[in-house]
């Protein structure tokens, strides 16, 4: 079985999950892991959202991801099963007024399976719609994600991240944010039990956690809170940790090891130039003939003036980093081709299994599988296309004897072994 994965997290700098805001703006009750692992997911996901049926992961790099470090997977198998069981509503809220507008429900995942260290995963139709709709999103760092250890804290800061350069939230109606929070029902109905143990926490988890610091303030009608917004403030660089938000980890350990740059001053840093700036001036003076060989004296106050003058690379460094950047693109390109004579030789794996599952079938069995195949084209609206074409061309036309051959592979694939 071929394992192609979408993400390899091997560095620690930092990642952002482009969350669509009506994915973000939900209704659910969903547990802290399960929360983690649908961002972490659609994280993966993404860039292949709209053309891929189905979506790979190793455990191990979606483990990383969500900060889980024991090796139970059992817990992670029932917060996979959560997630194909819970129906979330989407749409809860305007972005401009905080009130409700349209309703949809659906569950977060059509199927999932965990297999050989591999999770491989799957969303419906209209939920890769909902999800993959580029224009609108917030911006969710993975890594901050992965901190938190309540599922309140995680929720208040996905529904806080995209409102930041705006400086407040709208104002959220009391019922419609206790919904966001994932309290449902008669639980903490009076708003005091609903601040101690829901709003305190994860305001607490958000400002000790992420990179913003939230500030609520309510309003009342009659004595009685209807309504809660928050104030946005970001926070400014103090530590290696929160600068390692910001840059990757080999910047950051160049800069520190190699150039004696101290937490402080490589924030000044950031706050003067652009990441890209600084990372070429990294690059010319590391590849100079006077670095490699040991003649450069006081390596921070070089790298400054490097900066301030904007020195240009000799030819001689220009051909050492042109040879670097040709190296590693070359080592993509041959990855992309071994990646993607994998998946061809798993699709013709697939392929030929079904045909062979096919010719060993009676007449009559494939006549019940015909009819069935044709139920599922008629009942599943998603499939409207396909079952026009079959209506005219039958199994001639090239799309429908594929959305056949899909068909035989998710109903049929007990009786044809391992696909």
């Amino acid at each position: 079985m071929e394992k192609r994965m979408n993400l390899a997290v091997a560095t620690d700098k930092r990642v952002e999950l482009k969350k669509h805001v009506n994915a973000i703006h939900c209704s659910n009750n969903l547990t802290l892991v399960q929360r983690k692992l649908f961002n972490a997911l659609l994280f993966n996901a993404y860039p292949e959202l709209p053309h891929k049926p189905k979506f790979q992961i190793s455990v191990k790099d979606l483990c990383k991801l969500i900060g889980y470090n024991s090796n139970d997977y059992g817990k992670l198998k029932m917060a996979l099963l959560g997630l194909i069981t819970t129906a979330i509503e989407w749409n809860l809220i305007n972005c401009g007024t905080g009130k409700e507008k349209n309703w949809k429900a659906s569950s977060i995942l059509s199927a999932a399976q965990l297999a050989e260290g591999v999770c491989t995963y799957e969303y419906s139709h209209i939920m890769k719609e909902l999800l993959f709709q580029p224009e609108i999103y917030g911006r969710i760092d993975v890594k901050t994600m992965s901190k938190f250890k309540s599922s309140y804290g995680l929720a208040l800061y996905e529904n806080c991240i995209r409102y930041q350069r705006l400086s407040q939230t709208p104002w959220f109606p009391l019922d419609v944010f206790r919904k966001l929070m994932g309290v449902l029902g008669g639980k903490y109905t009076s708003f005091k039990d609903f601040k101690k143990r829901v709003l305190n926490i994860a305001v607490n988890e958000v400002n000790n956690l992420s990179q913003i610091q939230v500030l609520p303030e309510i309003e009342r009608q009659n004595q009685k809170v209807t309504k809660i917004r928050f104030k946005l403030n970001k926070k400014h660089l103090a530590s290696s940790e929160k600068i390692s938000n910001l840059i990757n980890a080999e910047l950051e350990e160049t800069l520190t090891n190699t150039f004696s740059l101290s937490p402080l001053f490589i924030r000044d840093l950031l706050t003067e130039y652009d990441i890209a700036f600084i990372r070429e001036k990294v690059n010319i003076i590391i590849n100079s003939s006077s670095f490699q060989e040991g003649k450069i004296r006081g390596l921070s106050g070089y790298l400054i003036d490097s900066l301030r003058k904007d020195y240009k690379a000799s030819k001689s460094s220009q051909m050492l980093i042109s040879e670097a950047r040709m190296k590693r693109k070359l080592e993509e390109e041959a990855e992309k081709e071994r990646e993607e004579r994998r998946r061809n030789r798993y699709e013709k794996y697939v392929k030929d299994k079904i045909n062979k599952y096919l010719t060993l079938l009676t007449d009559a069995e494939k006549d019940a599988l015909v009819m069935d195949f044709e139920v599922e084209l008629k009942s599943n609206k998603s499939n409207k296309v396909f079952y026009s074409w079959y209506k005219k061309n039958g199994f001639e036309h090239v799309g429908v004897k594929a959305c056949f051959h899909n068909f035989v592979k998710e109903h049929k694939k007990q009786h044809m072994g391992g696909i």
